[in-house]
C-alpha cells in the first residue's frame, strides 16, 4: 500500500507519531491489516480540488473475517498528481470510538456530576 503515496508521504494515525515514507507506511498498513482486518469501507463526504492538488474528506469502517465493525472514524487526505498519476501526500485520519481511558473518565465525570 505504501506505493499509493507519495515518496514523501506522511501518514497522521490515531495515538501514534507521523509515518513518513513510502516504506514505513506500507508497514504500518501491513501490521494493521495483519491484525485481523479483513475489509475497510471508505465513504468520501467531499473534495476540493485545484491544480495538481485534492483534499478529500472522507468516513472509514474496518471489519473482521466475521464482517464485525472493529472501528470507525473520519480522514482527511491531501492528494498530488505527480506525472498523471494521483497519490496520497498527507493522510490523516481518527477513530470516533473514545479511547478505554478517555471512556473510564466520561463515566467518572457524569457520576460526580449526579451527587
Amino acid at each position: 500500500m505504501g506505493k499509493l503515496y507519495t515518496e514523501k508521504g506522511r501518514l497522521f494515525p490515531s495515538n501514534s507519531p507521523v509515518i513518513e515514507g513510502q516504506e514505513a507506511i506500507g508497514q504500518f498498513w501491513n501490521a494493521v491489516f495483519g491484525m485481523g482486518i479483513d475489509n475497510a469501507t471508505l465513504t468520501t463526504v467531499h473534495v476540493e480540488s485545484f491544480e495538481n492538488t485534492a483534499i478529500e474528506e472522507g468516513a472509514y469502517r474496518l471489519f473482521d473475517a466475521n464482517s464485525n465493525q472493529l472501528d470507525e472514524g473520519k480522514y482527511i487526505i491531501i492528494w498530488k498528481n505527480i506525472d498523471g498519476q494521483w497519490r496520497l501526500d498527507r493522510d490523516i485520519f481518527s477513530s470516533n470510538i473514545p479511547l478505554p481511558v478517555q471512556e473510564a473518565a466520561e463515566k467518572e465525570k457524569a457520576v460526580k456530576e449526579e451527587d
